[in-house]
């Protein structure tokens, strides 16, 4: 599903949502880690950590409905089906989340707030990606100058795939802004940087969640 930045509002697929879309926010911390040269060593910024996207917006009633009436509406728009077996993620359309190397994100967080007196209330949808664009993944590696480029298939999980790859889930996850590490997607191309890699690795991590298993976040 896609979520669209449109005409100061905010589109979640065929569903317009209640309110002025007045910012975006996408923050990422810097990852670092230091490169071994022939001489010495150099630190080099060749990824970022899982990004955070926040969507405000301020609701402002009308004569048929007041704020907090619109409010719920919103809040109703990311509530899960019963029927729901893995959690809800959206293409955010933006050339801004474009330039930062978004793919697919989720919504962590629904935060609303108002203030004595008025009739408005802010709200602010806070997502974080679980999928970055392929351009940013050839970003990464050209930042490095070295690494493998791994493509998620099913049935695969993280740790299977760091055991596989000399490294761990801490190294993958880090390198590929991945949140949450039970939830990857089939055809997904993956950093294995090369930075992490050891001879003689510990073991990794055990996760029994497989590709696109993961429980579902709720919005109370």
């Amino acid at each position: 599903m896609d979520i669209n930045l449109e005409d100061e509002q905010i589109k979640v697929g065929d569903t317009l949502l209640p309110g002025v879309f007045e910012s975006m926010e996408i923050t990422g911390d810097v990852k670092t880690d230091e490169e071994t040269g022939t001489t010495k060593k150099k630190i080099v910024n060749y990824s970022y950590n899982p990004m955070t996207i926040r969507l405000n917006m301020i609701i402002i009633p009308d004569e048929q409905r007041s704020a907090e009436d619109k409010l719920g509406e919103i809040h109703q728009v990311f509530r899960s089906s019963p029927s729901q077996t893995k959690p809800e993620t959206y293409k955010l359309v933006s050339s801004h989340a474009q330039a930062r190397g978004v793919g697919r994100v989720m919504l962590m967080r629904l935060r609303s707030s108002d203030k004595n007196n008025s009739d408005f209330i802010s709200v602010t949808l806070e997502f974080q990606v679980v999928e970055v664009t392929t351009i940013s993944v050839q970003k990464v590696q050209a930042a490095t100058g070295h690494g493998n480029i791994y493509t998620v298939k099913k049935g695969d999980t993280l740790s299977a795939i760091a055991l596989a790859e000399k490294t761990t889930v801490e190294a993958i996850a880090a390198a590929n802004n991945i949140a949450n590490i039970d939830l990857i997607h089939i055809g997904q191309q993956l950093v294995i940087p090369a930075a992490s890699v050891q001879e003689n690795p510990p073991p990794a991590e055990t996760t029994s969640a497989a590709v696109d298993d993961a429980p579902i976040p709720k919005v109370e």
